[in-house]
C-alpha cells in the first residue's frame, strides 16, 4: 500500500505566528501587507526540523496573489548545524532570526551563506539547491502602492516519492544520469499531482467562503469586476454573496451605496443631482433637501473616519468611477463625524432612464 506523502502546510495564524514580522500581519487567511504604501514586508518562519542529516527538499507549492508591478517572493534556507557566527560573536540561526534590532535586510544577506533558493511570483517549486536537516524561510512582498500581494498558504513537503523510484534500477545506476532523469519526469509528476489536487478539491473551490485568493478573483472576473485586488479576502467573500442584486443594480444610487458601505464598513450619504462646491454646502444641502440641481452628477458623502490612508481613498474613488454611470460626473467628500449626527439620511433611488434626468433624487412625503 502506497505511503501518504507528509508534508507541512501553513496557512493559518496559529501557523504564521511562531515567525517573525516586519510590515506584514499573519491572520487566519494568509500574510498581508500592513501599509502597502511603504513598498515592502518580510516575514521569517520559524525552524522546521526533519530529524534527518543532509535532508533533500524536493518541493513546495505557494498560494498566492501577485499583480502586475508586485511581487511575492520566497526564499528557502536549510542546514544541518543551528549554531552559527555573526560577526564577532557565536550564536544559533533562531537567534539571528527572532533578533529585533536586526534589519530585515541584514537577516537576509546573513542567510544567503547556508544552501538557498529563491523564487519570484511562481506558485509550484521545485528545490534542488535545498539539503539539510533544519528548513527556514522567508517572504518578502513587493507592493505597487495601490494593489495588495498576499499569501494564503505554503506546503512543504517532507517526503515525496519521486517517479523515479517505479523505474528500473538501471536508471539509477549513474548517479548524474539518475539526477537528471528525476528533474526532467518531476516536470509531469508535478503537473499529474496539481491536476489530481485541483479535482479533488473542486468542490471546496466553488464554496466562496472556503475558497482560497486565487479563485475568489476568478470568481470575481465572471462579472466583470477589474478592482478585485483592492479588496482584502473578507471584503471580496461579501461582496461576491451579493454579487448578482449587485449586478442587476449596476449604476444605480442604491449599488452604489452599497459598494461604498462594502467596501468601507459605513453607509454613504449620496445626494443627486448635486455637485457641492464645499462640504459644508453638501451638508447642508442634504439636510435641507433644498440646492441646486445638476443633471448628471451625485456626491458621496462619507465621515472622515471612513477610510484610512491615502490608498484607500484612491481605491474607493476607483470603486466609485467602475460602479457610477459612464456619463456621470461625480464627487467624493468627507466630512467630521458631528456634521452628520442626529439627522437620518434619506435612501437613495434607483436611475431614472427618462432621457431628463439621471439619479433623480425623491422625498418621501412628497
Amino acid at each position: 500500500m502506497r505511503q501518504r506523502a507528509r508534508y507541512y502546510l501553513f496557512n493559518q495564524y496559529s501557523h504564521f505566528g511562531r515567525g517573525v514580522f516586519s510590515n506584514i500581519t499573519g491572520t487566519d487567511s494568509g500574510l498581508f501587507l500592513i501599509d502597502p504604501a511603504k513598498g515592502t514586508g518580510f516575514y521569517f518562519s520559524d525552524i522546521i526540523d526533519s530529524t534527518e542529516r543532509q535532508k533533500i527538499w524536493r518541493r513546495a507549492e505557494l498560494t498566492a496573489a501577485w499583480y502586475p508591478n508586485t511581487s511575492v517572493t520566497v526564499t528557502f534556507y536549510a542546514s544541518d548545524r543551528l549554531d552559527c557566527v555573526y560577526g564577532q560573536r557565536s550564536c544559533t540561526i533562531r537567534d539571528i532570526l527572532f533578533d529585533a534590532e536586526l534589519l530585515s535586510e541584514e537577516k537576509e544577506a546573513f542567510f544567503t551563506a547556508f544552501p538557498h533558493q529563491s523564487c519570484t511570483n511562481r506558485k509550484d517549486i521545485m528545490l534542488m539547491d535545498v539539503r539539510g536537516r533544519y528548513l527556514w524561510y522567508s517572504v518578502r512582498i513587493q507592493s505597487d502602492g495601490l494593489n495588495h500581494p498576499s499569501v494564503s498558504a505554503l506546503k512543504i513537503w517532507l517526503d515525496h516519492t519521486d517517479w523515479l523510484s517505479f523505474l528500473p534500477e538501471v536508471y539509477r545506476a549513474d548517479a548524474e544520469g539518475a539526477d537528471f532523469t528525476m528533474r526532467f519526469l518531476s516536470i509531469f509528476q508535478n503537473l499529474y499531482e496539481q491536476m489530481n489536487q485541483q479535482i479533488t478539491e473542486l468542490p471546496a473551490r466553488y464554496d466562496i467562503d472556503r475558497t482560497d485568493r486565487t479563485f475568489l478573483e476568478w470568481i470575481s472576473s465572471w462579472i466583470g469586476m477589474d478592482s478585485y485586488a483592492l479588496w482584502d479576502d473578507e471584503q471580496l467573500r461579501k461582496l461576491l454573496h451579493r454579487a448578482a442584486d449587485l449586478y442587476r443594480r449596476t449604476g444605480t444610487a442604491g449599488m452604489i451605496a452599497d459598494m461604498v458601505q462594502l467596501y468601507t464598513q459605513v453607509r454613504p450619504v449620496l445626494l443627486e443631482n448635486y455637485f457641492a462646491p464645499d462640504p459644508k454646502d453638501a451638508v447642508r444641502a442634504w439636510k435641507s433637501g433644498e440646492y441646486e440641481r445638476e443633471a448628471f452628477a451625485f456626491t458621496v458623502i462619507l465621515p472622515n473616519h471612513a477610510v484610512q490612508s491615502e490608498v484607500q481613498h484612491k481605491a474607493l474613488l476607483r470603486i466609485l468611477n467602475e460602479s457610477k454611470p459612464a456619463h456621470m460626473r461625480m464627487q467624493l467628500i468627507f466630512i467630521e463625524p458631528e456634521w452628520l449626527e442626529d439627522t437620518q439620511p434619506e435612501q437613495p433611488q434607483g436611475l431614472r432612464l427618462d432621457g431628463r434626468s439621471a439619479l433623480m433624487k425623491r422625498r418621501e412625503n412628497e
